[in-house]
């Protein structure tokens, strides 16, 4: 077949990847502002003259997800170019999740307790209401501004380190959008394509089969040689 079992297992490794990639993005269908990983083959040639090679790397969509309109003041969107800017334990962090809630120091936080923070990279501290926010991320309770929003982009999205609860780490400081578009009341939905994964997954299986085939047979050819080469010794 003109695979040998070294080539033949590189390829169910990368199988294995893509099929954590498609379940981690079904598992996460419904995860607000979750953007889909997928693998993707890319040509790399290390030095002028030497064969040029695929090297296969994770690639996550940032294409938008769909609009959910919720009705909650804390819930935010951002239309276009942006990514809300939180504080961890272990350091600042960049998201499309806006399923904001408050703690109980009346501080914006995320669902896990972090804090969205505002310019300056100021926690933002709402006490009383009602709570608007505009479309430039400026936050009001009452008739009183308590913070703006930090909206930043990134030139090399691609470059975004991915992390857990929808978050992204990044080694260079995003740059400020100079015209955001807040929604409030409104979430970003997930931009899983479930049927594209549910696809994928069949097609995945289907691979799996073959490529477990493949090894068996040359298992079973190794072993014939092998067996041959005694008798003849």
């Amino acid at each position: 077949m003109g695979f040998g079992i070294g080539e033949t297992g590189e390829v169910m490794g990368r199988l294995i990847q893509k099929l954590e990639h498609a379940s981690a993005n079904l598992a996460n269908t419904s995860t607000a502002g979750y953007k889909a990983v997928h693998l993707y083959a890319v040509s790399k040639q290390a030095n002028l003259g030497e064969a040029i090679n695929q090297e296969f790397i994770p690639v996550v969509d940032f294409s938008p997800g769909l609009t959910q309109r919720t009705g909650n003041e804390l819930d935010l969107m951002i239309e276009g170019e942006g990514f809300f800017v939180v504080q961890a334990k272990d350091g600042i962090f960049y998201t499309r999740r806006g399923d904001f809630t408050l703690d109980r120091e009346g501080r914006l936080v995320t669902q896990t307790g972090d804090l969205v923070l505002g310019e300056g990279n100021r926690p933002i501290v709402i006490k009383g209401g009602p709570v608007s926010i505009s479309e430039d991320g400026q936050v009001k309770a009452g008739a009183e501004e308590v913070g703006r929003l930090r909206i930043v982009t990134f030139d090399q999205k691609q470059g975004l380190e991915r992390k857990a609860n929808g978050y992204f780490a990044s080694a260079v400081e995003g740059k400020k959008v100079d015209k955001p578009k807040v929604v409030q009341g409104a979430i970003e939905s997930s931009n899983v394509n479930p049927i594209r994964e549910m696809v994928d997954l069949i097609d995945i299986q289907r691979s799996f089969e073959v490529y477990q085939k493949v090894i068996q047979t040359i298992s079973e050819e190794e072993r014939t040689a092998t067996s041959r080469v005694g008798r003849l010794a």
